[in-house]
């Protein structure tokens, strides 16, 4: 469980702080505006702090492959888009929307459904 938490952490976290990098570069919608300032976002501390927090996300999710079930562990780190979002309204700033609270509370009671499974495929109930 311990790893499953300090990973659903590193992904919050690393999104935020790459989603917070990049807007400070600016927006482009442009696909060709995103390549032209693609080296200055890459170079971006922000960005680069979080990169490195989704690369330990990574190694912690490849810890738990090794001990539970796929159909376990992708939902269960679902749990990171609750988080996601209410570090995206929280700290960003962004306004959600009553259609994305809805989803969020549908991601949480699915985790919390999942969460009450075996993780290694055995009976559930």
């Amino acid at each position: 469980m311990l790893l499953l938490v300090l990973a659903v952490a590193a992904n919050a976290a690393g999104n935020l702080l790459v989603s917070e990098g990049a807007r400070a570069r600016g927006r482009s919608a442009a696909p060709a505006g995103m390549l032209a300032r693609l080296g200055d976002v890459l170079a971006d501390p922000t960005v680069l702090m979080g990169s490195i927090l989704l690369g330990v996300f990574f190694v912690l999710f490849l810890g738990l492959l090794s001990r539970a079930d796929l159909s376990w562990v992708l939902p269960m780190i679902s749990a990171c888009f609750v988080i996601n979002g209410l570090l995206a309204a929280g700290i960003l700033g962004e306004s959600l929307s009553p259609l994305r609270w809805c989803g969020i509370v549908l991601i949480t009671g699915g985790v919390s459904l999942v969460g009450r499974t075996d993780p290694i495929g055995r009976r559930d109930g």
